[in-house]
């Protein structure tokens, strides 16, 4: 990834988060991983406090606009965010191997 543009950055009080939409322009196109990365040191937060919503680009061009949110508190992310059916099943095997 060479460059990242914020477009728009908005406190949102109630999530207790921010959401942020930013243009990066890259060589190819970016996964959720490098980008999640690159916003984190951005915002001086932990990898695990970003979500990226979507990853946008239009056919032939080297402009990608992202969507993303960064949560203060891994608590806020994990009561806000809707949980995957990799992450529930791994939740009950924990519980089961406990009992």
């Amino acid at each position: 990834m060479e460059t990242m543009k914020i477009i728009e950055e908005k406190e949102n009080k109630v999530f207790n988060r921010k959401e942020i939409k930013a243009e990066i322009q890259a060589s190819k196109t970016p996964n959720k991983e490098e980008i999640s990365k690159f916003i984190a040191e951005k915002f001086s937060v932990e990898k695990e406090l970003v979500v990226i919503e979507k990853i946008n680009g239009k056919f032939g061009s080297l402009i990608f606009s992202v969507s993303a949110k960064v949560y203060k508190s891994l608590a806020d992310k994990e009561r806000i965010e809707p949980k995957s059916k990799k992450d529930k099943k791994e939740a009950e095997s924990k519980k089961e191997g406990a009992e």
